[in-house]
């Protein structure tokens, strides 16, 4: 979804909704309306998502954390959006999923460049993602935090 189609991710979210992949589905779901700028309804959405139980939720968990606390950050929400991001990421590291922690930081950091007087943490963050993405050849993911490095200043 992140470079994909929209219209190609929607006939899957579609297709697939009546399958017991209620997570999956409903994550997509959620990116649909974030991609389509409907963020009350993703906010929605994700909140149904997130009250199910941790058992259903599974290998999708992170991922929805995840994207709660993009929306968070999309509505405004700069705080709650950190605080998610860094409870995500602890358990990602706990884990040691390094893709996602690599993601996870990238979108921390993102969230702490809009927060007044939070810049240094926001670089040191990118530089985490940033090394992250290195050791794993991620060269796209490794292009977008060079960017968000040198829009901080680095």
């Amino acid at each position: 979804m992140r470079r994909g189609h929209l219209s190609e991710t929607r006939e899957l979210v579609e297709a697939f909704g009546a399958v017991p992949f209620e997570t999956t589905v409903g994550r997509w779901s959620v990116e649909v309306h974030r991609a389509e700028g409907n963020l009350a309804q993703a906010e929605a959405e994700i909140q149904l998502l997130l009250d199910m139980d941790r058992e259903l939720l599974d290998i999708e968990a992170e991922p929805i954390q995840h994207l709660w606390g993009h929306i968070l950050a999309a509505r405004g929400k700069l705080e709650e959006a950190v605080q998610v991001l860094q409870e995500s990421l602890g358990r990602l590291e706990q884990d040691h999923v390094q893709y996602e922690i690599g993601c996870t930081l990238l979108e921390l950091a993102r969230v702490l460049a809009g927060v007044e007087g939070r810049t240094e943490e926001a670089l040191a963050q990118a530089k985490r993602a940033h090394a992250t993405f290195a050791g794993l050849g991620a060269r796209l993911d490794l292009e977008e935090a060079e960017q968000l490095m040198a829009g901080l200043g680095e």
